[in-house]
């Protein structure tokens, strides 16, 4: 229970146990596929690395996936290429903040109608936390180290230099927001970032002749209304590019991977990290109702929560659902920002159902248990 909160790498990894189960009750983590990726990151460099390094790198692996498994509500987010696809396929996703899952409607044979979500990436994120890693996980590993292998922004940045010149670079990340703002919104570019995001989206040939079919009998209208989460993509590809071509982006490769949590901002109301490149251009894109979070003033305002549960513990006293207040915190402020105030969430008290309800509670689970659709291993990532 909670807002909906995206951490990268680096601020999953500052946290410790306790923190990351803190982190569980207050908010609900999002997932996106380059984090399970960058887990996996971890146990392909041990695959290379020397007996030493070996097992650190494969014991930060294990404990990542640990951490996230503490966390009581967590969503797997759905790939940003599939997200845009099927936006341009089928219609305007809506950007209010909440994840799009991977998963399959059902029907069940009385008629009642339901969603089963995919348990691929928590059953890989289950065997990992337990040090187990299969064939499977070790061709994605290595599918991975060849995505990134490729990554050159020096050359990419020499690139971008021969086609649009820097005779007026960008002085700072403000001027920066303004000038891809302006140009994104002109008429004449609109089926330059179609076709740039379908490309971008490796989009099967069919699937992108249908998209484009589609916006063209739609009066090919700007995208920012069509489709708001593939113009979202469009932002962070210019905002990334015309950064790199101004020096406000540095050339490190790391640089491309850390682009990619940028596109599942839209599905959060929070984004922690402690990196730099996020910090100057995660907040370029957030909404007036989102936050950036330092990792540092993440872990320390749970490290306070948990400092108070522990003394709540030694008092005998209960676990508050609400986060304790504290003029400093920002699961505090949060809360008060999007879930209600104190006196509403704990004045709920527990539900309480009668042996007849739970009875048939259990029998629509068995119902929907008999329509399950197969279950399938997560998908690898690659840039």
């Amino acid at each position: 229970m909670g807002p909906p909160i995206l951490l990268d790498k680096s601020a999953i990894q500052a946290l410790s146990a306790d923190e990351a189960f803190q982190l569980g009750l207050y908010y609900n983590l999002v997932i996106p596929p380059i984090l399970m990726a960058e887990i996996l990151a971890d146990f392909a460099k041990a695959k290379k690395s020397k007996r030493a390094a070996k097992a650190k790198l494969r014991s930060d692996a294990v404990e990542i996936a640990r951490k996230l498994r503490d966390c009581a509500e967590r969503y797997f987010c759905l790939s940003r290429r599939e997200l845009v696809v099927g936006e341009l396929l089928t219609g305007a996703l809506d950007l209010s903040h909440r994840p799009y899952v991977d998963g399959s409607r059902v029907v069940t044979g009385s008629g009642k109608r339901g969603f089963w979500v995919d348990d691929g990436r928590e059953n890989a994120l289950a065997d990992w936390s337990q040090e187990k890693f299969t064939q499977f996980d070790r061709l994605s590993a290595y599918d991975w180290r060849l995505s990134t292998a490729r990554i050159d922004l020096e050359r990419l940045r020499k690139a971008l230099i021969r086609q649009h010149g820097v005779n007026a670079p960008l002085r700072d990340f403000q001027q920066l927001d303004a000038w891809v703002r302006e140009r994104l919104t002109l008429p004449e570019v609109q089926a330059s970032l179609l076709e740039l995001l379908l490309g971008f989206s490796h989009a099967a040939p069919a699937h992108t002749a249908n998209a484009i079919l589609r916006w063209r009998q739609n009066g090919q209208p700007s995208l920012s209304e069509y489709a708001p989460y593939t113009f979202f993509c469009a932002r962070v590809l210019m905002l990334f590019h015309f950064g790199l071509l101004s020096s406000l982006v540095g050339t490190r490769p790391t640089n491309r991977v850390d682009m990619e949590y940028l596109f599942y901002l839209p599905f959060c109301i929070a984004f922690s990290s402690g990196d730099e490149f996020h910090r100057s251009l995660a907040p370029l894109l957030l909404d007036a109702e989102q936050a950036f979070i330092g990792r540092d003033e993440l872990k320390g305002d749970l490290g306070r929560i948990c400092e108070e549960s522990r003394r709540a513990e030694q008092t005998g006293g209960r676990r508050r659902r609400y986060p304790p207040e504290h003029p400093d915190s920002i699961t505090w402020r949060l809360w008060q920002q999007h879930m209600g105030s104190e006196e509403e969430i704990e004045g709920e008290g527990d539900i309480q159902t009668s042996p007849e309800e739970r009875e048939a509670t259990l029998k629509m689970l068995e119902e929907f248990q008999r329509v399950q659709p197969p279950r399938r291993r997560h998908e690898g990532t690659t840039l």
